[in-house]
């Protein structure tokens, strides 16, 4: 799977709204004072368990890491 087809599928099962891949926009999620910064692929807010699930499963799908962080006040 490619990246391009990933963020399809993320964006297929959260819609535009929850899917932030603009790294502008991402800061806030990819830093924090535990771990650092990085850089990600996408930033994706899932609203229930089954979207969340479903985006664990195209994550493993595309062999790519998964981390979940608590939404930044």
């Amino acid at each position: 799977m490619t990246k391009t087809e990933l963020i399809n599928q993320l964006r297929h099962i959260v819609g535009d709204k929850y899917l932030i891949t603009d790294p502008s926009k991402s800061e806030a999620y990819r830093s924090g004072y535990r771990f650092g910064n990085g850089n990600a692929l996408a930033v994706v807010r899932p609203g229930n368990l089954t979207e969340f699930w479903a985006i664990l499963k195209a994550c493993v799908a595309a062999s790519l890491l998964l981390r979940k962080r608590p939404i930044p006040v």
